[in-house]
């Protein structure tokens, strides 16, 4: 081989070396964007447990309080089921008595 032959072959090895260096340089830059990528990626993903996990305990609270609203909204109609039930048992007794009564005050008449 002669020396330009060597020569040559020294500035095109140089030259693939270089161009090898810059790829690598640019495999590097998108190796650190993937890198920040998944960083996000991993940040969001936390950031998405939290927001479920605070979901299920609305989730849970608003059901307690729909149960709470049903206790408070059948109260008013039980208290009147036991007004009813103690009006009739009065009227009952009233009209009862009264017909004993009349019955004693034929009696004994």
């Amino acid at each position: 081989m002669t020396p330009e032959e060597i020569a040559m072959k020294l500035t095109a090895h140089d030259h693939e070396i270089k161009s090898i260096k810059h790829r690598t340089n640019d495999i590097e830059k998108q190796q650190e964007k993937n890198t920040d990528l998944v960083i996000a990626i991993n940040k969001m993903a936390t950031t998405m447990e939290g927001i479920q996990k605070e979901q299920i305990n609305q989730s849970n609270e608003l059901k307690e309080q729909r149960k709470q609203l049903d206790i408070i909204d059948r109260r008013p109609a039980e208290d009147l089921r036991h007004y009813k039930r103690a009006i009739i048992t009065g009227t009952a007794m009233l009209i009862l008595g009264a017909i004993l009564g009349a019955i004693f005050a034929l009696i004994f008449k």
